[in-house]
């Protein structure tokens, strides 16, 4: 297999997160350099252009980690001035965004936390500014794949990994809530040969998913420790007959969805249940209503608490990261430093 490459520009998947093994080339480009934000995406397609020139067979693995339309926001002050709202005179800077947030966040009052409806006007206008730029790389990566006949056999994966959110919560906070809003996330997958081209479909996945189907397309036994299930096999409907609860927790809180019943509550308290696809918004409380489904969801919850409790509590070597003075730097500017 040629590789494996990973190109990152977004700071907690630096070397000292433990990213940097385990790589043919590991190539980690900080925010705080004065380079562009598509510049992962540059370097790796110069790499996949001479990796394809150079014809030798077997399957290559590349991964690239980019900004997305994560701040800081790679525009000019003359790009930043066209944007909306007109004469704009909120704390959302281009090169300062994260840090503007993360400081809006650290405030003590919940109120405080809020940005005001010209924010998140410019909130967007930013965020799609800055993700056209990188839609023109992608755009290259996909013309290079096809000019050099290897787009047929390509397994493409893109995913997003992180949401603004949605008001009146504070966009891009690691420890945000746990809304539908921000754990759903773009996940595009093409397949080889061009089976599933156009195919849209709305099954909940997980990370643990992603992992999967990959595996399987490379012909890599799945391990066990992989609860996941190959997407490319359950949008040809052969998925399990019992569907595999999806549980996303943060100190103290918890989402967990089974189908199209999301349970969601805080630790101590009495939690909340809807059927988002009658009730997209979850207006309607149906806890006491529907038992047995709250008790299915209720359950998984505990059993996924549970479970990496123990994992967390088991005696295992563990590397405590160490921060240099770059990662640092990098984080701030990431607006993530805890």
């Amino acid at each position: 297999m040629g590789g494996p490459l990973f190109f990152t520009g977004v700071p907690t998947t630096f070397a000292p997160f433990g990213f940097g093994s385990g790589w043919d080339t590991f190539d980690a480009l900080s925010p705080v350099l004065d380079v562009p934000a598509t510049e992962p995406v540059s370097r790796a397609l110069k790499w996949l252009e001479a990796e394809l020139d150079d014809g030798h067979p077997g399957p290559r693995l590349l991964v690239v980690h980019a900004r997305g339309s994560h701040p800081p926001w790679d525009l000019t002050r003359e790009e930043t001035q066209s944007l909306k709202p007109e004469e704009y005179a909120g704390i959302l800077d281009p090169r300062r965004g994260a840090i503007m947030l993360a400081a809006l966040r650290a405030r003590k009052t919940r109120v405080a936390h809020h940005l005001q409806e010209e924010d998140w006007v410019r909130l967007h206008a930013l965020q799609d500014a800055a993700l056209a730029k990188q839609d023109v790389l992608v755009g290259q990566l996909v013309a290079l794949l096809k000019k050099k006949g290897a787009w047929e056999h390509t397994l493409l994966v893109f995913a997003g990994d992180v949401s603004a959110g949605e008001p009146p919560d504070s966009p891009y906070d690691p420890l945000g809530s746990l809304s539908e809003a921000r754990l759903a996330v773009p996940l595009v997958i093409k397949f080889p040969g061009g089976d599933l081209d156009g195919r849209d479909e709305r099954m909940p996945a997980s990370a643990a998913d992603v992992s999967a189907t990959m595996l399987s397309a490379l012909g890599i036994p799945v391990p066990e420790s992989v609860e996941g299930m190959d997407l490319y096999a359950a949008a040809h409907g052969m998925v399990p007959v019992v569907a595999t609860p999806l549980v996303a927790s943060a100190p103290g809180r918890y989402s967990t969805r089974l189908g199209s019943w999301l349970l969601r509550g805080e630790l101590g308290k009495k939690p909340t249940l809807c059927a988002i696809d009658l009730d997209p918004a979850c207006v309607n409380d149906v806890f006491d209503d529907k038992p047995y489904a709250a008790r299915a969801l209720w359950l998984a919850t505990f059993r996924a608490e549970s479970a990496a409790r123990q994992a967390s509590a088991r005696p295992k070597e563990k590397q405590a990261a160490v921060l240099d003075p770059e990662t640092v730097a990098a984080l701030t500017v990431w607006g993530d430093l805890r």
